[in-house]
């Protein structure tokens, strides 16, 4: 542990060496006396701060902590965007006589910030142990991991103090707002995946539970719904139609490429998507109904098969969360080698331990070591599925997933291989089943210019009698406010790009009697305009 100088003793030192420069120009005797006496001070400050490092390694400094509960009826804390959560830090001091800290503040990643910063001084009594609570706040949702604490032990006469850090990660779920519905999420009572009754009245023909009307029989009628007493009276064919409450089932396809992401943590594409798609599930699965849930970018990243209940409704938040911390080769700009300068910084720095001055180190090396310390921690993301095709780097991948070391997402996706990406995500989602469902896809068509591929799907799934809605999230609605003339323009000139893009996709999916829908964001709140209309939807 080194020891720094504070902006004070920095300005006493350079005040001093100005001091002896003009007493020796000047011949002044008494301003080189207090200028030596000031250095003397400086100096003894320097040499009683120095052992500070020794004796915290002797007598043992341990640091802890964790998400504190906001609500004690629920069995684990839950953090949403934009709502200050507390996390309580536990310090432990063995040391014979009282430690006073200060600067202590936690090393987060983009997207975590500090609500208020307490620069008082923290005194620990000797050989007790002291608590103190941090307000964080998260911009957006996702998982983000803190990597330690910052500290500093000042010195005598505050002039010098002693960095500390205490490497200890903490992996934070920033889960969607509609996260609190999750208490009132039905619990299925059936062991088996069969339909059963939910709170939708759709007509049907035949057997049901409530007479609607009977009405004069149409051409495809079922002969079986005929009512023959009525049409008997009635001179003519009549038929009963029922309403019976049925269990829906739905999918949500979210595309996640490079342009739902672009701007800051909280104001891009993606966090509206997830937002959206989060509220929507937790609305159909209170209801009864099945829901699924396909994340993609020119593959199916991640697929949640349709279910019910509040296990289903996290699975979806585990997909959700995982498509803002993708690792896999294909998707992120880092290569070999700058994969393992990345890692071998970051073990330096919460390790202490220095590959690059291994002699004759190779990548399986520090493979080999992140693996091992993996293991020790027992950590779930060991058999996290990456796509690495050479296999060479897929634990140093995996390393940077568990300890949220984050890689850059690719930039851009052509446009051709995010329409095949979208078609087969539409095909994976009904194509394998003539079962109705309603089907969601949320994105912003960035790129794609030849939409036959969709086309065709599309009309494949209509003709399965598939219903199908696409959400284009409005980038405008997201910026940030311009500042400037040149930011007013650029401004003017995207939303006119998005809004032109928004309305000749409208114009191709329309005649295929799929409705496009703009969600714009208005604080917690979304609303969506159809063209014919428009509507909000809170979380």
């Amino acid at each position: 542990m080194h020891v720094v100088a504070t902006k004070s003793a920095v300005i006493l030192v350079v005040g001093c060496a100005l001091m002896l420069a003009i007493a020796l120009l000047a011949v002044s005797p008494t301003a080189m006396f207090i200028a030596s006496g000031l250095l003397l001070v400086l100096s003894a400050a320097y040499a009683m701060t120095a052992p500070v490092g020794g004796r915290l390694r002797q007598e043992r400094l341990e640091f802890a902590w964790w998400v504190a509960h906001s609500d004690p009826n629920r069995a684990a804390p839950r953090i949403v965007p934009e709502t200050a959560f507390v996390l309580r830090c536990y310090i432990r001091w063995r040391g014979r006589n009282p430690l006073r800290l200060s600067s202590l503040y936690p090393v987060m990643p983009n997207g975590i910030d500090l609500v208020e910063r307490d620069d008082r001084d923290l005194v620990l009594p000797a050989e007790m142990r002291s608590e103190f609570d941090l307000r964080l706040i998260a911009a957006a949702p996702g998982r983000f991991v803190l990597q330690g604490l910052s500290i500093a032990v000042p010195g005598a006469l505050g002039l010098f103090y002693v960095p500390v850090y205490f490497p200890n990660p903490l992996a934070l779920k920033v889960l969607p707002r509609a996260s609190i519905r999750l208490a009132r999420i039905p619990q299925p009572i059936t062991g088996q995946h069969t339909d059963r009754c939910g709170l939708r009245l759709p007509r049907r023909h035949g057997d049901g539970v409530e007479l609607r009307e009977i009405r004069e029989f149409v051409p495809g009628d079922p002969f079986k719904v005929i009512a023959w007493m009525a049409s008997a009276r009635a001179g003519k064919l009549m038929v009963r139609e029922v309403e019976q409450e049925v269990q829906a089932m739905s999918t949500i396809i979210i595309d996640v490429s490079g342009s739902m992401r672009a701007g800051r943590l909280g104001r891009r594409k993606l966090d509206l998507a997830i937002e959206i798609a989060a509220s929507r599930a937790s609305r159909a699965l209170e209801a009864g109904d099945r829901v699924g849930l396909i994340t993609e970018d020119g593959r199916i990243l991640s697929h949640v098969a349709p279910a019910e209940g509040p296990q289903q409704l996290l699975r979806i938040y585990d997909a959700l969360l995982a498509s803002t911390e993708v690792v896999d080769a294909d998707l992120t700009e880092e290569d070999d080698r700058q994969l393992v300068t990345k890692v071998g910084r970051y073990l330096w720095q919460q390790e202490g331990v220095d590959f690059s001055s291994t002699e004759g180190f190779r990548k399986h090396d520090m493979a080999a070591y992140v693996d091992k310390l993996m293991r020790a921690d027992g950590d779930a993301s060991l058999d996290f599925p990456v796509n690495d095709p050479d296999g060479t780097s897929t634990q140093l991948r995996r390393f940077c997933k568990s300890r949220g070391i984050p890689l850059q997402y690719r930039a851009f996706t052509p446009g051709e291989v995010k329409a095949s990406g979208l078609a087969r995500a539409l095909s994976q989602a009904g194509g394998g089943t003539r079962m109705p469902q309603s089907i969601t896809v949320i994105t912003d068509f960035d790129g794609i210019l030849d939409f036959d591929k969709l086309i065709k799907t599309l009309n494949m799934l209509r003709r399965r009698g598939q219903t199908i809605s696409v959400i284009f999230p409005d980038a405008i609605s997201l910026a940030e406010e311009p500042q400037s003339e040149l930011d007013r323009d650029l401004y003017r000139v995207y939303g006119m790009r998005e809004r032109r893009r928004a309305e000749q996709t409208r114009s191709v999916l329309g005649p295929l009697g799929v409705p496009l829908l703009v969600s714009r964001r208005r604080g917690a709140a979304v609303d969506f305009e159809s063209g014919r209309g428009s509507f909000r939807q809170t979380p």
